[in-house]
């Protein structure tokens, strides 16, 4: 990101007298407010904004999304020979056709791996959305690898 741009991953819609309104969250983030303060000071109090509902968080813990996926990764890797991060690594490349996110640098370019192919984020920024499409792409992987996956619910 350039040393202008803020991202805020939440805020509250107002609305009051017929007019909407955004609030940042309490804890905003110093560089927002040094942003706006920027703003009124050398851009006329103007400011580039976009906007978009927040993501859900992909689950995590016993029985959730997070364990789901890399019950999968581990159970293609013992079946395959090949270290977890790699099978990981695969199924988050072959997401990406699914609509998983691709891995950017601060321009919005795609980054790409040392073999010229295409990153996908961080698990860890990684929406409800986002991990079904790692599970599914882990599903086609090892229906194409002959592999049978136990797929259990939680309790």
């Amino acid at each position: 990101m350039s040393a202008h741009k803020v991202m805020i991953p939440a805020c509250r819609v107002k609305y009051q007298d017929g007019r909407y309104s955004i609030e940042p969250p309490v804890g905003a983030s110093r560089a927002f407010r040094d942003l706006l303060k920027f703003s009124f000071e050398k851009r006329g109090g103007f400011i580039s904004a976009s906007y978009d509902l927040p993501k859900r968080p992909r689950t995590t813990g016993s029985g959730s999304q997070s364990a789901h996926f890399h019950g999968h990764v581990q159970t293609i890797a013992m079946s395959t020979g090949q270290p977890a991060e790699d099978v990981k690594k695969w199924v988050k490349q072959k997401a990406i056709d699914r609509g998983y996110p691709m891995l950017k640098d601060s321009e919005g370019n795609p980054i790409l791996d040392i073999w010229g192919f295409y990153q996908g984020i961080s698990e860890a920024d990684a929406s409800v959305e986002d991990e079904i499409a790692l599970i599914e792409t882990a599903h086609q992987l090892a229906a194409e690898l002959n592999i049978t996956l136990i797929e259990e619910m939680a309790a």
